[in-house]
């Protein structure tokens, strides 16, 4: 990590290189969740929720 608009990172492929952190989370950290969306608006997680790709009992964090 250099400045906070652009990270080093590696890949799973071991290349590295420098991305935009905006792109990417830390390992396990809240935001490489699936279910965390952060800033998202009421309707656009119903929107979500709503999905068909979605099973019974999903849920998202906002």
């Amino acid at each position: 990590k250099k400045s906070s608009a652009w990270w080093k990172a590696k890949n799973e492929n071991g290349q590295e290189g420098w991305i935009p952190s905006n792109y990417v989370a830390k390992r396990d950290s809240l935001e490489s969740e699936s279910w965390y969306f952060k800033s998202i608006r009421r309707i656009d997680a119903e929107k979500q929720l709503m999905s068909d790709t979605n099973e019974h009992g999903s849920f998202l964090v906002r």
